[in-house]
């Protein structure tokens, strides 16, 4: 009999290991996470850096324990090149015992399994480098934050590193994590993350206000070259007007004088 698509099975033992589950996201998390994936391809892309950018898999970090899972929202893992749908489930222990060098859960509707310590024990027990959590409908009066940050110690301990009001300082990669509009996460470069990478669209944007900028510059200098020249034209005219009159001036001379000359031979 054929195993559902939602699961994977081990070779040997016959463990279980789901490949999802049947619990839905919200638009927002959606929002965020579709974006922020796009981001960071796009920005590793750029350095020519090998890594797979992916979310909401299961990583299985104890071989024959499938509750011993967690499924980051976003996570990028170092050194791997994979099409996207090479990847449906991570076993570590198929892996080299490789993990998600950076983690990123958007806290959901469910925010209490969010919060819960087991969940940072998890991350840390399947070896993450680093972690962020992100509250955007954090509620100030309760202990529900805009961000946390964990960082791995030497220890092997996903340690809370502070944070910066709207934004996150990653340890993992030159980069920062700013909330913005809409409560979107972008990708902040620069000594404070500053300067957003931008997306596709506002790529797409930007160039074509470049384009359009650069056609209008086009046909400023087209039209100031045509002025030019008409200018060139009309300095020909009068030139050409000037030595005809000239001209016809001298021809007149000449014909008095030729008429003076006649008369005083007579």
């Amino acid at each position: 009999m054929a195993l559902d698509s939602n699961l994977s099975r081990e070779p040997a033992g016959g463990v279980i290991y789901p490949v999802r589950d049947n619990m839905g996201e919200s638009g927002l998390q959606q929002f965020v996470t579709r974006l922020l994936i796009g981001l960071l391809e796009d920005y590793f892309a750029a350095l020519e850096r090998q890594v797979f950018v992916g979310g909401n898999q299961f990583f299985y970090y104890k071989q024959g324990d499938p509750r011993s899972v967690v499924a980051p929202d976003v996570y990028v893992l170092d050194g791997v090149s994979l099409h996207p749908t090479e990847l449906k489930s991570w076993k570590t222990w198929e892996n080299d015992g490789k993990a998600p060098i950076l983690a990123l859960e958007i806290v959901s509707d469910e925010y209490r399994k969010d919060y819960a310590d087991r969940l940072i024990e998890r991350y840390q027990d399947l070896g993450v480098r680093e972690l962020v959590r992100y509250d955007p409908i954090h509620l100030t009066r309760s202990k529900r934050e805009l961000f946390a940050h964990f960082v791995r110690d030497d220890h092997g301990q996903l340690i809370r590193r502070p944070t910066f009001g709207d934004r996150v300082q990653l340890a993992s990669f030159d980069l920062w994590l700013v909330r913005g509009a809409h409560d979107v996460l972008r990708l902040g470069v620069g000594p404070k993350g500053e300067s957003l990478w931008p997306t596709a669209h506002e790529r797409a944007a930007e160039a074509n206000e470049r384009s359009a900028a650069d056609a209008e510059r086009a046909a400023a200098e087209a039209a100031r070259a045509d002025a030019e020249a008409a200018r060139a034209a009309a300095e020909a005219a009068r030139a050409a007007a000037e030595a005809e009159r000239a001209a016809a001036v001298q021809a007149e001379l000449d014909r008095v004088r030729a008429e003076l000359a006649a008369l005083r031979q007579k």
